[in-house]
């Protein structure tokens, strides 16, 4: 059988490969990079609303003459992105662009539980929503330099269990990509920002980013959580992101953990 030589430098040992293995290897990096194409199309098709959440893609072989590939480029492609829960695979119904992804596993992961361990779903209530020049961290969290508008609506809410305030949020969100937002559009309070997001402006949400620290209560936090001045906080700040790593929503909570705690959680479909 032919062989290829692959030598090392400095007339180091030499390894010996059949031909068909290095093709072999060879096809599978050109397979390896189609798919991870395909892909990419078709995430940019999902960014430009080709097909919305709820969509239902094509079937395969149609896929596979639109991006002018085989069955099985698609399905790798396609299986990348179930796996990130862009997509889904409905059994005998077909495959499925997903619906509050991240507003459903943020609730699954990252959980307010008493001191018992029971988990609680705050209610929502809006104090107010104004546009604002954004600060030096807000442009780069959100990436305004994008836009020739860097302007954000700068929302404020308190999140209450059992009627009592246990934290204050204050999202950010471009002024470019939801243009005339304002406080008719938060109701009613069950209702997730992104599930509003999709709603209103076609905008999904795909993956967040969080950092966790303390912080402590200004006098207008205590009154509003019913602390004391200087009282400290858990202070998270979460980046939200829509396709093509597109931040779409910059935003700091503030928690009272005196009797509520934030827990999180891992698994296998975040």
């Amino acid at each position: 059988m032919a062989e290829v030589h692959q030598g090392r430098e400095l007339g180091g040992p030499i390894s010996r490969l059949p031909l068909a293995h290095v093709a072999r290897r060879l096809q599978d990096m050109r397979n390896m990079l189609l798919y991870k194409e395909v892909k990419e199309k078709i995430i940019q098709a999902l960014s430009e609303g080709k097909w919305q959440a709820g969509d239902k893609l094509p079937v395969e072989s149609d896929l596979a003459d639109m991006y002018g590939v085989s069955k099985s480029t698609i399905r790798a492609a396609v299986g990348e992105l179930v796996d990130a829960n862009i997509l889904v695979r409905k059994q005998g119904k077909g495959t499925f662009v997903a619906t509050e992804k991240v507003s459903r596993n943020l609730y699954r992961f990252f959980h307010l539980v008493d001191a018992s361990g029971k988990r609680h779903y705050p209610v929502r209530q809006l104090l107010s929503i104004s546009r604002e020049a954004a600060t030096e961290k807000t442009i780069d969290a959100l990436q305004l330099y994008r836009y020739s508008d860097r302007d954000v609506f700068s929302i404020h809410m308190l999140f209450k269990i059992n009627g009592r305030a246990v934290g204050r949020s204050n999202p950010c969100v471009p002024v470019a990509l939801f243009p005339g937002l304002d406080a008719k559009e938060f109701q009613p309070d069950d209702v997730s920002l992104y599930s509003l997001y999709h709603t209103m402006y076609n905008i999904n949400v795909i993956r967040v980013e969080a950092n966790v620290g303390v912080s402590s209560a200004t006098p207008a936090v205590a009154r509003e959580l019913g602390v004391r001045p200087q009282a400290p906080l858990l202070r998270i700040e979460r980046i939200a992101y829509t396709y093509q790593d597109v931040p779409v929503e910059y935003r700091t909570i503030l928690l009272d953990t005196s009797e509520i705690q934030y827990r999180i959680e891992q698994g296998s479909s975040v």
